[in-house]
């Protein structure tokens, strides 16, 4: 892998040459996507607190494979070609590591992991008009609908604006994240009405 020399010198190359290294396959380049978009979210915690690398130990999996499942997304897939250039190329690519982690814990779940899990997705905080989401409303929005909880995750708990949610998730415009955000919102109300036992 590359020293930190090395790694500070890249930092300072401009975005677009570092595109354009990548789609040419660059293994110096993809060694620098590895230690600056994956180990610092697979090492890192979210805003709670929670490790990924709890998340990840539990479904077996390593940086190695997050860092191959996202070689996979952008090349295999195409997918570095929606990179719009208006932002952070690092932190543009950090959203699908965030996503491969999350949707790889929804088709693989497990006891233990969902402990885990419900600490990640929730937080204790007030969120907007919501006073509380807990553990079991959370996981009723997730059944019902994977896409209302990304979005409710990417942009209460890692404060992604709608424009960047949109990319990552493939979405056709920042308007249609802004409608699962507002109906995730009066799910969790509905869910946590319900819950608590206030429902008729």
């Amino acid at each position: 892998m590359l020293n930190d020399n090395r790694l500070t010198e890249i930092d300072n190359v401009p975005d677009e040459q570092i595109f354009k290294l990548l789609k040419t396959n660059n293994s110096e380049m993809w060694q620098y996507v590895f230690m600056r978009v994956v180990e610092p979210i697979c090492h890192g915690t979210t805003k709670n607190g929670i490790p990924y690398q709890k998340i990840l130990s539990d479904k077996l999996l390593e940086s190695e494979d997050v860092w191959g499942e996202l070689y996979y997304e952008m090349m295999g897939r195409n997918k570095l070609d929606l990179y719009n250039h208006s932002g952070s190329l690092v932190r543009w690519m950090r959203y699908y590591v965030i996503n491969f982690i999350l949707g790889f814990c929804k088709k693989n779940p497990n006891h233990e992991s969902d402990e885990c899990l419900d600490q990640l997705y929730i937080s204790r905080t007030d969120i907007h008009d919501i006073a509380e989401v807990n553990e079991t409303s959370f996981a009723e929005l997730w059944r019902e609908s994977p896409m209302r909880a990304y979005v409710f995750l990417l942009k209460s708990q890692e404060s992604y604006s709608s424009e960047e949610i949109k990319d990552c998730l493939g979405l056709t415009s920042s308007n249609n994240v802004d409608q699962y955000y507002r109906r995730a919102k009066q799910d969790l109300k509905d869910f946590i009405k319900k819950n608590s036992g206030d429902a008729q």
